[in-house]
Parts: C-alpha cells; structure tokens; sequence
C-alpha cells in the first residue's frame, strides 16, 4: 500500500526500526512506497539512492513493483544490488514481495530456479 503525504526525492525519507529500515520511494504517479531492507545495508543503499519504485508488467498481466536508482543511463534495481547478483542469474523474491529487499527474502538462483518458486494463476479457457 502506498504511503500518503510523503515526498521522496532527491533523498529518500527513511524510517528505522531494531533490524530493518523503510525507504519511502516514488513511483510515476506520484505515489509512495515503503520498500524494507536490513538496517545493515541502509547506508549503502542511502548512498547509491535516491530510489524509485517502477511498475513493471509481470507474469499473466499483473504488475510488480521494483524499487530501482539510476546511474548515468542503466537502472539498477535494489534487489540486485543488495546481493551481487552476477549477470546471467536472477534474484527470487522468495514470499513474492518485491518490495521486502531483506537478505533473508532474497536469493540468487537460475532463471529456472525461479520459475519453481512462480505463484500459479488461473489460466482462462475460451
């Protein structure tokens, strides 16, 4: 859910708890979100922001949200970046939150390995 009232750029408003920080990130109609990470990678990713959340067409039309920086004209999505995931492999949100970027939801598997992990939707028949 979006939070209201909030603006998030050029820096990014953060709230920080015992383990895990929110970053507050814009999306393109000027909605904001919270998007959680470990308090341990907060200054990495302050300093590499600001953030942004994208709306991007996922599996069977629904929409994901990916939190994201720009650097010069590559897009570099956090969950990515939080792990070093190499080129050629993908990051698996593991319970389907792709707003949650803790360690602990994250992991860096094949292409194939993923699709294990892909929720099942109801395919329509005509």
């Amino acid at each position: 859910m979006p939070i209201k009232g909030s603006t998030a750029l050029p820096g990014n408003r953060v709230a920080i708890g015992k383990s895990i920080a929110v970053i507050f990130c814009p999306a393109a109609n000027k909605q904001v979100w919270g998007v959680t990470v470990d308090l341990e990678d907060l200054p990495r990713i302050v300093a590499n922001g600001p953030w942004r959340v994208a709306n991007l067409h996922g599996f069977c039309g629904k929409i994901d949200l990916y939190c994201y920086t720009i650097k010069g004209r590559k897009n570099i999505y956090l969950h990515r970046f939080i792990t070093g995931a190499p080129k050629g492999l993908v990051v698996d949100h593991l319970k389907h939150r792709t707003l949650d970027n803790r360690k602990s939801q994250l992991r860096v598997c094949t292409q194939s390995e993923n699709q294990r992990n892909q929720k099942r939707y109801a395919r329509s028949v005509a």
